[in-house]
């Protein structure tokens, strides 16, 4: 089974996709960034018990859900998942960095997808060792590692 990434829930701009390609899509669903768009789109998702990557620093800023929405979100079935503090690349970042970013504010998250998809066996490491289950990559995996999920994109 595949596993897509999807940003914002639309018919058209960059990283949007259209809803009925969203749920037509047979494989898991993840969002990065908690869009108000996924929010308005929240009961028809909500079966499909996607996964969204929540990133902190934008969080109730203008086109991103609050908290309590990502609240809702989750009670309708989504799976929460972090997405870092600020969506800095972390093997640029020396350790002390990388765990600030993976460290949530906020609730306790046991999914993670690297910012830009970049990770590497250091970061990797880290991510595992702070207790994360999971962490997704768009841009780069390995099979049958749980620490690089590849996630495809979606022409829209």
């Amino acid at each position: 089974m595949g596993v897509a990434v999807f940003h914002r829930i639309g018919d058209e701009g960059e990283y949007t996709n259209p809803i009925q390609q969203i749920l037509d899509y047979e494989g898991i669903i993840t969002f990065d960034g908690a869009y108000k768009s996924v929010y308005e789109y929240r009961f028809e998702l909500g079966p499909k018990n996607p996964i969204l990557f929540v990133q902190a620093d934008t969080v109730g800023t203008p086109g991103v859900c609050t908290w309590e929405e990502i609240g809702e979100l989750a009670r309708l079935g989504f799976t929460l998942g972090w997405h870092g503090r600020s969506h800095r690349k972390l093997p640029d970042l020396p350790d002390h960095a990388v765990i600030r970013e993976l460290t949530p504010s906020g609730p306790e998250f046991k999914l993670y997808a690297y910012p830009h998809g970049n990770w590497d066996a250091r970061v990797a490491k880290i991510v595992k060792d702070m207790g994360y289950l999971r962490a997704y990559s768009t841009t780069q995996g390995e099979d049958g590692n749980d620490y690089a999920i590849i996630r495809e994109y979606l022409p829209n």
